[in-house]
């Protein structure tokens, strides 16, 4: 049976006639290092096992290391299933779908080098941006083997916490990735994320595995933005074991450090975007890897070669349940195996990543229906035309078009 996605909406878009004003960045940090100094605090028996799993770690990575081109294609692409738990009592911190589906896209384009600014990477690093060959998606199945599109939400005052015991309703670590996401987090935290070994063998590490972040750090829109739409792609590193470039701490700029990683130089961390030459602390001359996405830059583009086999090395062990999380047994489980059809009816729906726009200046919108699989769809812009076609319809071969708009007033899109 075909399945089709058909929506009609008249969303809130108004075109002015008048200039725009960019948004404040507010640069918020990584928790992770925090949080696994109380964890070691009452548990120091976890080092000896983040001892035990880094022996594991470099043997995989020199076996990795000594395999062809074709070997280390061979395992095929890793899926790794997402679902999103919306901590909120209402407003602000109850983020749209959109803005999830937003999220999952940049985690993508992120994780398979598609985001154009490579092209920005300093010259000693160019040769060594990864493409991770790493795919997420949404649950389609849940773990009662109902229908979701992923995405929960969960009334609670939580939302104002932000700790290991916000992260509510936790579904099973070796089956999904969790991220919870909600209004705070103690500290300067955007987000935390724990190592495998940290929640490999407490009682109750399979509820704290995941990600927590902030809602306002989720997605390019909505609540969230460009300049923070990277704090996922951060935190994800860590749940597949990579460190902060300087190592385990969490005091950037304060010692020169090592992230055991043969290809990211010693760094003391960068809390700035700085220029190449000024980069060059703690080794004369070497240029030290700031664009890097464990980095606190906020200029980060790129994971290295040598991160994406620590990350693979991680990916294929199965402590914490992680080499599971991409088996073809659990993709079929959850709804995200390639050529499975879906047992859940779509449901239909974009959003755009402006809200108000000056006339003549482009809009892009995005396609967020979900929740079953889709055949086919049409865009239907009645005042606007599309940078690809000049027309105002366009079919699904321009997946997320790009719309000008030059009479004022609301707009509404098919």
């Amino acid at each position: 049976m075909r399945a089709l996605c058909l929506v009609s909406i008249t969303i809130a878009l108004f075109v002015f006639d008048q200039s725009c004003f960019a948004q404040t960045e507010v640069k918020q940090l990584c928790g992770m290092a925090e949080q696994r100094e109380k964890l070691l605090r009452e548990h120091p028996e976890i080092i000896q096992q983040e001892q035990h799993y880094e022996e594991y770690t470099r043997a995989w990575i020199r076996n990795y290391k000594q395999q062809s081109n074709a070997e280390k294609s061979a395992t095929g692409r890793i899926i790794i299933p997402l679902v999103f738990h919306i901590i909120n009592e209402g407003g602000a911190p109850n983020i749209s779908d959109a803005q999830v589906v937003d999220e999952v896209r940049i985690l993508n384009r992120d994780y398979n080098k598609k985001n154009a600014d490579t092209a920005d990477a300093v010259s000693d690093f160019k040769y060594i941006v990864a493409n991770m060959g790493v795919e997420f998606r949404l649950a389609t199945i849940d773990p009662k083997g109902n229908c979701t599109n992923g995405i929960e939400r969960i009334t609670s005052d939580q939302v104002w916490v932000g700790d290991d015991y916000s992260k509510l309703n936790t579904w099973p670590r070796d089956q999904y990735l969790n991220v919870w996401v909600v209004a705070h987090l103690g500290g300067n935290a955007a987000g935390y994320a724990y190592y495998p070994t940290s929640v490999a063998a407490l009682y109750n590490a399979p509820n704290m595995d995941g990600v927590i972040i902030l809602s306002s750090y989720i997605g390019s829109i909505g609540t969230g933005a460009d300049f923070t739409s990277r704090a996922l792609t951060h935190e994800i590193g860590h749940v597949f074991n990579l460190k902060h470039p300087w190592g385990d701490t969490n005091s950037p700029e304060v010692s020169c450090g090592d992230d055991d990683v043969d290809d990211t130089p010693l760094t003391k961390g960068w809390l700035y975007c700085p220029t190449p030459v000024q980069s060059e602390l703690c080794t004369p001359g070497v240029i030290e890897n700031y664009q890097n996405y464990m980095d606190y830059s906020y200029c980060s583009i790129m994971f290295t070669e040598g991160q994406k086999a620590r990350w693979l090395a991680a990916a294929n062990s199965g402590l914490a349940g992680r080499s599971t999380l991409w088996s073809d047994a659990n993709l079929i489980a959850t709804g995200t195996y390639d050529t499975l059809p879906s047992p859940c009816a779509p449901i239909a729906g974009f959003a755009s990543n402006l809200k108000y726009v000056c006339a003549g200046n482009q809009v892009k919108f995005y396609n967020t229906s979900g929740n079953g699989k889709i055949t086919s769809s049409l865009w239907h812009f009645p005042a606007g035309t599309t940078t690809t076609t000049g027309a105002s319809t366009v079919s699904d071969t321009v997946t997320n078009p790009t719309v000008i708009f030059n009479s004022i007033g609301w707009q509404t899109v098919t």
